[in-house]
């Protein structure tokens, strides 16, 4: 019998598609790659996004201020300094911070957002990050408040003056722990 398995010189019957479902094939690939390239250009397009995003805060948080002024004193502040910025703290920052800048949750000292998305305000007593930041960052942060547009945190330009924000740094500077503030310095 002719076609059955075994038989010498007959092939068994293969599968050939109809020449509309090879087109239907082709289109589905070039849509495909399409897609692809879409989606590759997105990413693209997104992670140039981030990156740009990343180096204006980065030079907005680490450029020197013009009118930030010297710092330095701020770093190793007198006692009527250190008691000036401890007044203004607890005016102004305690509220959010805590009264001896433990932070909003002392068990969380570097701040963070709640499982509700809310932040946490950090602690500033060398406990927390913000001695990891240059002074004029710190400055910059009091005066305009946080980059983050969702932050609680506003500046208190027009509120605090460039002393007097230089006085709470002086404050905050004198908690931090004496090894930090080696580094710091």
């Amino acid at each position: 019998m002719k076609g059955e398995k075994g038989e010498i010189g007959v092939a068994p019957p293969t599968f050939v598609r109809p020449m509309a479902n090879k087109r239907n094939s082709k289109s589905s690939n070039k849509n495909k790659q399409r897609a692809s390239r879409k989606t590759g250009l997105s990413s693209r397009l997104t992670w140039t996004v981030i990156i740009i995003a990343a180096a204006v805060f980065t030079w907005a948080m680490f450029t020197p201020s013009r009118d930030s002024g010297d710092l330095s004193a701020s770093m190793a502040p007198s006692p009527e300094q250190i008691a000036r910025g401890k007044a203004l703290f607890a005016e102004n920052c305690a509220i959010c911070h805590g009264p001896q800048a433990r932070g909003q949750n002392p068990s969380t000292p570097r701040g963070g957002k709640t499982g509700a998305g809310v932040y946490i305000a950090p602690a500033l007593n060398g406990t927390g990050h913000a001695w990891h930041h240059p002074a004029d960052a710190l400055f910059k942060t009091i005066r305009n408040g946080s980059l983050a547009s969702d932050s609680p945190m506003r500046g208190f330009e027009g509120r605090l003056g460039d002393e007097e924000i230089r006085d709470v740094l002086g404050y905050l500077f004198s908690l931090w722990p004496a090894k930090i503030q080696a580094r710091y310095r």
